[in-house]
């Protein structure tokens, strides 16, 4: 039903003000309120400004500013036709806050580099007051430390980030290590942490499909240990995946002979065994064949049923 306004006339109207919808009188807000929201908002959009590089973040604090702005608040009511009281734009503006921190949080540990050296561990304990430049670890000069023990703390330094799923920095981290590895002990020490570092950093490369980085790195570790079966099913892996299919079936020959479970799998999805006619024959109805074409064929296996059931022959395309 829609409503026809002035259907009644003036002077026939009964109680005229009753109808009548009263304005709805907005609250003032003080002055104080009005700047402390200026205030926040530009401190949003200068952390949005800060977080160029992070959509996400940018995209939430630039949207928490626009909140807090009176004008961006205005704004915003016009476009989705609603009104925000102080009590929902702080509920809203907490939620998006609650969002953005742990992003936040994690921008700022992807910044910050692994630079404490062998002699901070020297301190008691103690974390340095003040944040540092990042800077790349430096061998320990002679007289600071042992040698045996900075070669240890580099070690597990590098296991540590391992863990946090940085193999490529653990790595550069390990290689700094080689001047203290004065003996043969200490050096076979590192380098059997280095090949596992470089094995679990290609593993995590085949992992993630950049097959065309793992190659070289895989080839580098085979040159070491040619007979080590995971590597070499990666880098047929990898082969595969680069459209190098024939340089694939080549690395998995040997396996195969081996009887090697993921080769044999890997083999049979880059190289399925195909099917081809080679020849036909006669197939009579008693499931045997005969090799007759003329009359009498298959007299004695109860008549012939397909003159030219074909003959298959299985293969691969790469032998």
């Amino acid at each position: 039903m829609k409503y026809v306004p002035d259907l009644i006339p003036e002077q026939a109207r009964v109680l005229p003000d009753y109808f009548k919808s009263q304005p709805v009188l907005a609250k003032a807000k003080s002055k104080f309120y009005n700047v402390l929201l200026w205030i926040l908002g530009v401190y949003f959009y200068c952390l949005a400004l800060a977080c160029l590089l992070q959509p996400l973040l940018l995209l939430l604090f630039a949207a928490i500013g626009t909140l807090l702005l009176p004008p961006g608040q205005r704004y915003l009511e016009r476009r989705l036709r609603l009104r925000f009281t102080p009590w929902a734009k702080t509920i809203v503006c907490l939620l998006l806050l609650f969002c953005a921190l742990p992003l936040l949080k994690k921008h700022l540990a992807d910044d910050v580099l692994p630079t404490d050296k062998p002699q901070a561990l020297s301190a008691a304990g103690t974390q340095p007051t003040q944040p540092e430049k990042p800077q790349p670890i430096q061998p320990a000069k002679p007289g600071h430390a042992d040698k045996q023990d900075s070669l240890q703390y580099y070690i597990r330094r590098s296991n540590e980030l391992s863990k946090q799923h940085k193999t490529a920095a653990a790595i550069k981290l390990l290689e700094q290590a080689a001047p203290f590895a004065e003996n043969a002990a200490a050096q076979s020490l590192l380098q059997k942490e280095l090949t596992g570092l470089r094995t679990r950093h290609a593993g995590a490369l085949v992992q993630s499909g950049q097959y065309k980085a793992a190659l070289p790195l895989i080839s580098q570790l085979l040159d070491a240990d040619p007979d080590n079966k995971q590597l070499l099913v990666q880098r047929a892996m990898c082969y595969s995946k680069t459209g190098k299919i024939e340089e694939a079936v080549n690395e998995l020959k040997p396996l195969l002979q081996s009887g090697n479970e993921d080769a044999e799998k890997l083999h049979n999805k880059i190289n399925p065994v195909r099917k081809r006619v080679v020849g036909y024959e006669t197939l009579c109805c008693d499931g045997s064949t005969s090799n007759a074409r003329g009359r009498g064929a298959c007299s004695h296996h109860g008549g012939v049923c397909d003159w030219n059931q074909p003959i298959y022959e299985e293969y691969r395309k790469y032998e």
